[in-house]
């Protein structure tokens, strides 16, 4: 994964910006509680939607661990996720994946290439 993170201290906004996003998790991208504002995320294959799994886990592992958010990215589209105030929060952390399967069991790769920003506030 290459992954940059702008930190936010508290009450302030920070980004992750991820270019190569992964089935692999990403682990507690922001070192704790993290109330998310928004995502962008663009997937550019033609030939696969794909799923943007997050998590409230400082380790989850991908297809058994219950995501509380699954955000469906489709093919050829850059995706914007807008959230309100307390409708995306993670007390523990913040962890996140992508993958081509829906549901808590899906673990299969994409085979492009996706990026994703991610803007947030720590709580």
């Amino acid at each position: 994964m290459a992954v940059t993170k702008v930190p936010a201290s508290v009450n302030s906004v920070g980004v992750v910006l991820d270019t190569v996003i992964a089935a692999t998790a990403e682990r507690d991208v922001n070192g704790g509680a993290t109330h998310v504002l928004a995502i962008v995320i663009a997937n550019p294959n033609a030939a696969e939607d794909a799923h943007f799994k997050m998590y409230d886990n400082v380790a989850p592992t991908i297809g058994t661990t219950d995501p509380e958010f699954i955000l469906f990215v489709p093919r050829n589209k850059t995706t914007v996720y807008i959230f309100g105030d307390g409708e995306c929060e993670f007390t523990t952390a913040l962890s996140y994946a992508l993958v081509t399967q829906a549901g808590t069991a899906g673990t299969t790769a994409g085979t492009g290439s996706y990026t994703m920003a991610l803007i947030h506030t720590s709580t």
